[in-house]
């Protein structure tokens, strides 16, 4: 494994985060081991939600092992003109997942006390400098997007998504809406 892998995986762990796999440290992704990382997924989520999803993708094959486990699967109609919306449709159409039509109303039903319980006591000069890069861009923004934040800011997708979660789980940020980022008390 990698020395940038082992240093990212060890700052999930400092900063609480659980680091879970079936597979050895050395095992590279495969096409066969997806299915398998969205079975574990599926497992440890409460509720499922799917923006989108393709007739062959691998969110529904998430969405398929949270309904053979009986979890909440949500998703939301999207335009019937996408290849990616296809699925998504399809799932809805069929009454296989439950449509989402508010998000407030959502939101507040399946994680009604989210904002309430983060800590924003932390000064924010403790961050490394790309958090605390990454931290500054979302705050004078107020809410921004992952394609905003990947447009505009030099990380790759990897390490964009490993330097959010590593600020959610820190409680400096949180998703208001999924994939949309708000700094905390801000």
């Amino acid at each position: 494994m990698e020395s940038v892998e082992r240093d990212r995986i060890q700052k999930i762990i400092d900063a609480g985060g659980l680091i879970l796999s079936e597979f050895k440290l050395d095992q590279r992704p495969q096409i066969y081991t997806y299915p398998q990382r969205n079975r574990v997924v599926a497992g440890l989520a409460d509720v499922i939600f799917l923006p989108e999803a393709g007739k062959k993708s691998g969110s529904l094959i998430t969405a398929e092992y949270g309904l053979q486990m009986h979890k909440p699967v949500f998703g939301v109609p999207n335009s019937i003109f996408s290849v990616s919306s296809e699925g998504i449709n399809d799932y809805i159409a069929q009454g296989k997942i439950h449509m989402i039509q508010n998000c407030k109303t959502f939101l507040d039903h399946h994680f009604p006390h989210k904002q309430e319980k983060i800590d924003d006591t932390k000064p924010r000069e403790e961050l490394p400098p790309q958090e605390q890069e990454l931290y500054t861009y979302i705050a004078h923004r107020r809410a921004c997007s992952f394609s905003d934040i990947m447009t505009d800011q030099k990380f790759s997708q990897q390490e964009l998504l490993s330097l959010l979660t590593l600020l959610e789980m820190k409680q400096y940020i949180y998703q208001e809406i999924p994939g949309e980022y708000r700094v905390v008390n801000n």
